[in-house]
């Protein structure tokens, strides 16, 4: 089985095979990356990589997935952007219970939806 060494920001230099990571490809922009466990503190770490080195641990048998970048990067968006007060007071208002059921109540009664 082939011998990779990755770097974990935590312990550094570790070594891996094949199986203990996993290459992730984005459609739309050629990026790939890859990520894998530390077999050491257990920590997940993701780097990007070049094509020649994607497709020598591809060619060498990793797993590959690929991935779509999310479609509301495309969408058209109207109004003011979301501001640091705007995300306080909703997270105020999800700990005021009744006024989260009077909202959820206001959705299902809304002709929109």
């Amino acid at each position: 089985m082939t011998g990779i060494r990755a770097t974990c920001s935590t312990c550094g230099d570790v070594s891996l095979t094949i199986n203990d990571l996993r290459l992730r490809l984005c459609i739309e922009t050629d990026q790939g990356e890859f990520r894998f466990r530390c077999n050491k503190c257990d920590k997940v770490t993701v780097n990007q990589i070049s094509g020649p080195t994607f497709d020598l641990l591809l060619s060498t048998g990793a797993e590959c997935y690929e991935w779509h970048l999310p479609a509301e990067l495309y969408e058209t968006h109207e109004g003011p952007r979301i501001s640091h007060a705007d995300v306080l007071e909703f997270h105020s208002a999800l700990e005021d219970l009744d006024a989260f059921e009077s909202a959820i109540a206001s959705l299902a009664t809304d002709d929109k939806f």
